[in-house]
């Protein structure tokens, strides 16, 4: 295994942080659009 300054290891750490949190958003915003679609066809 290479042998990781704390600088390359504070990036990638930062790298993984973003993409859970890209990740997070996706799923937010399709659970609000179910949330909304069904709310719309209750209301037919």
């Amino acid at each position: 295994m290479d042998n990781l300054s704390s600088e390359d290891i504070q990036l990638r750490a930062h790298q993984i942080t973003d993409e859970s949190l890209e990740s997070t958003r996706r799923i937010l915003g399709l659970a609000i659009e179910y949330w909304n679609m069904t709310g719309k066809m209750n209301s037919l």
